[in-house]
């Protein structure tokens, strides 16, 4: 902005995992050089929608910025980057608007003063990642795992949780998700959630 760009979905996305690849270099060069610097570990939220953006303010706080609900999801992603232990984490509408990366769907989340759950993925990387048959098989079993969890069919849901385990994508761990969702469904299993549990997360965290 100002100057209008129809492929900012895309750009914002490489970006983000130019960020990645930066900080992953750093850390490589941090671990063998001389000098021992601390590993650095980021979180990014990458968000699609109408967004207010120009100079904001006034004499005593000014400043050129987006505002916007979509402009607050985003920073909510970047919150939660964390729990889900992945880089990046997107919304819905940038997802679908750059299907040649690679993105794995990591939940269905409710942000305070909002009903409509957001479904939200991890950016793992672009089309040189997305391609092999891998990765289409961790995010064909990751799906089902989602689908029965949220449909309470905990064994199914495990079933399919441990198969991922035992796949192994090189340069890319995702231990903390796999641990996430499985200390989920144990709770569940030891305590079900009421008749009116969607399988949506709230997340409450700003």
């Amino acid at each position: 902005a100002p100057i209008e760009d129809p492929d900012h979905a895309r750009r914002a996305c490489l970006a983000t995992l130019d960020m990645e690849n930066f900080i992953r270099e750093w850390n490589r060069e941090s671990r063998e050089g001389t000098h021992a610097f601390p590993q650095l570990r980021i979180g990014i939220g990458v968000n699609t929608g109408q967004a207010c953006v120009g100079n904001m303010g006034s004499e005593q706080r000014f400043d050129y910025t987006v505002l916007g609900d979509h402009v607050n999801l985003a920073s909510r992603l970047e919150s939660l980057s964390k729990n889900y232990g992945v880089t990046a984490v997107v919304g819905q509408n940038t997802a679908e608007a750059v299907p040649e990366l690679a993105f794995l769907e990591i939940d269905l989340i409710r942000v305070k003063g909002k009903t409509k759950p957001v479904r939200i993925s991890a950016l793992l990387g672009g089309p040189e990642i997305k391609a092999p048959k891998l990765f289409g098989e961790v995010r064909e079993q990751f799906e089902k795992m989602l689908e029965a969890y949220r449909n309470r069919r905990w064994e199914e849901a495990e079933t399919s949780l441990n198969l991922c385990r035992r796949i192994t994508l090189e340069g890319i761990d995702l231990g903390v998700l796999y641990e996430l969702y499985a200390s989920r469904i144990l709770a569940c299993k030891i305590n079900p959630p009421p008749a009116n549990w969607d399988g949506v997360t709230i997340a409450e965290s700003k």
